[in-house]
């Protein structure tokens, strides 16, 4: 598994449950708080949940033709309280992370690339996960190396990377509470996405599986 993350040309990579708890981890080791995080309305819920759970706040921006983040409409955006990009490569496309790695330096901003979805995808011989300081993927079903479980936090920075580990090592082992919650998760998880087009039942589960997800 760490040698997948390798191909994220990172020296620190982090082993995680899975990769929601990555992107948790990373955006507390970060110290961001109270800030707008970036994301493509095209996004997994958990994704979402991470960024709640971190104390912080989901801002979509609609995606091009790559599935993900559309570079023309970050340029409109205020610069004021954004405290990072989450850039996943969808359905295994780089997409235009150039030109969005390019508009987050001449802004400060933080770029996190999800590589949930296309581990081993290149461009010019750069792999996604590559292009930025910070990288995170899933080893999760469906993911590209499916173990069923896991994920990892990749960057290049020391301060972080301890940061990171300091954190995950006060969460709880994995035990039949946890297996229990994790369960309950799941199945209200499967509700949501089973009655996706009752338009009636989606806004009153959003918040329960948010508070589902914390305990696991």
């Amino acid at each position: 598994l760490f040698r997948a993350s390798n191909k994220f040309s990172k020296q620190n990579s982090l082993l995680t449950r899975n990769g929601t708890t990555a992107i948790w981890l990373l955006l507390m080791a970060l110290g961001l708080k109270q800030k707008k995080i970036i994301v493509p309305s095209n996004i997994c819920f958990v994704v979402n949940s991470a960024i709640i759970l971190s104390n912080n706040f989901v801002h979509f921006i609609d995606i091009d033709d790559n599935y993900s983040l559309d570079p023309n409409k970050l340029k409109k955006l205020e610069n004021e309280d954004i405290g990072a990009i989450i850039y996943p490569h969808m359905y295994g496309n780089i997409g235009n992370i150039e030109e969005i790695v390019s508009l987050a330096k001449k802004n400060n901003w933080i770029i996190i690339e999800d590589v949930c979805q296309a581990l081993g995808s290149s461009k010019d011989g750069k792999y996604a996960g590559s292009f930025s300081d910070y990288a995170i993927t899933s080893f999760g079903i469906g993911k590209i190396i499916d173990m069923g479980i896991g994920g990892v936090l990749s960057t290049n920075s020391d301060r972080i990377y301890y940061e990171a580990i300091k954190i995950n090592n006060r969460l709880q082992f994995y035990d039949k509470k946890l297996d229990i919650a994790s369960r309950d998760f799941s199945m209200r998880y499967d509700s949501l996405v089973n009655n996706v087009d009752d338009k009636r039942f989606l806004h009153k589960a959003g918040e329960p599986l948010i508070r589902a997800f914390k305990d696991i």
